[in-house]
């Protein structure tokens, strides 16, 4: 059999299933959300990367970051330095709140 091929599993299909959710200290996180925790992690010293984060996770700029916003606030965010936690929640609330082409800001609940 090559290198990576799957079996097939008596009485069930071939397609893979979805990792399974984390639990961190309570909180539910899934493989998708420490992917974002991750990526986040690495664009922050450039100032993000939101054509990027689309491609990787389907989520316009404003989804990626309301969602980054809530996982800065999880155990989850303990993989990530706290001076990288303070650079991305002021990421977070640019892009979300300030101003970008001399309109109001944007505030949102």
């Amino acid at each position: 059999m090559p290198r990576g091929a799957r079996r097939a599993v008596r009485g069930s299909s071939n397609r893979m299933s979805p990792p399974a959710p984390e639990s961190v200290d309570g909180w539910t996180v899934s493989p998708v959300e420490i992917g974002i925790l991750e990526f986040a992690g690495v664009w922050a010293p450039y100032g993000g990367n939101d054509a990027e984060a689309f491609v990787q996770f389907g989520l316009t700029s404003e989804e990626f970051h309301r969602r980054l916003i809530r996982l800065l606030g999880s155990p989850a965010a303990r993989m990530l330095t706290n001076s990288t936690v303070a650079t991305l929640r002021r990421q977070c609330y640019k892009r979300l709140y300030l101003p970008t082409d001399g309109s109001r800001a944007r505030i949102r609940g």
